[in-house]
């Protein structure tokens, strides 16, 4: 009988425990509204705006603003090859070209939209200068004019393109040493 008893106390005080914290959930469910399941938004996936093009080319071309190469790293190879053009390979902060590691240095945005990256010790080494997708190498023609259009650009504007050069140079000078990333 004594057992019994013991076991109907502690049923008992179970039974208030439970009372008690379910009031005190209930309490605090209406005390503080981000507790409330109706301020959870639930998205149809087919209602989400992804990254377009331009967005991703400009979370790109900002993270390498703020000196983060990692979206460079790979081989950059000319399409002329490595016998009329150029190669080298970008790792972190570092090119290596021809054997020789260079740090590579933010220099800013360089005119028509490209960002020049310097190699601090070639003090006379040519920028590398990184055209987004879609952004027209400027071509200096025949007469000496400046093109800016993209009609005599002689690269494919689909990709990212890193160009080694000091001025702008003619359609075949550029289509010479545009790099691109070796997949």
């Amino acid at each position: 009988m004594r057992a019994m008893k013991k076991n109907n106390i502690q049923h008992n005080c179970f039974l208030i425990f439970l009372a008690l914290f379910s009031i005190s959930i209930i309490w605090l469910s209406f005390k503080h509204p981000w507790t409330k399941l109706s301020n959870v938004v639930i998205v149809e996936p087919t209602k989400v705006k992804f990254y377009d093009s331009d967005e991703l080319k400009e979370l790109e071309m900002n993270q390498i603003l703020r000196g983060d190469f990692t979206s460079l790293e790979g081989i950059w190879r000319s399409q002329s090859g490595i016998d009329n053009g150029i190669q080298f390979l970008i790792r972190e902060n570092c090119v290596l070209i021809d054997e020789k590691r260079y740090f590579l240095n933010l220099q800013g945005r360089a005119p028509y939209s490209g960002i020049y990256l310097t190699r601090p010790e070639k003090t006379a080494a040519a920028p590398l200068i990184i055209y987004p997708k879609g952004v027209a190498i400027p071509i200096i023609d025949d007469l000496g004019r400046i093109d800016l259009s993209g009609g005599l650009d002689p690269t494919d504007q689909t990709k990212i393109r890193i160009l080694m050069a000091q001025s702008v140079l003619n359609r075949e000078e550029v289509k010479r040493l545009t790099t691109y990333l070796v997949e």
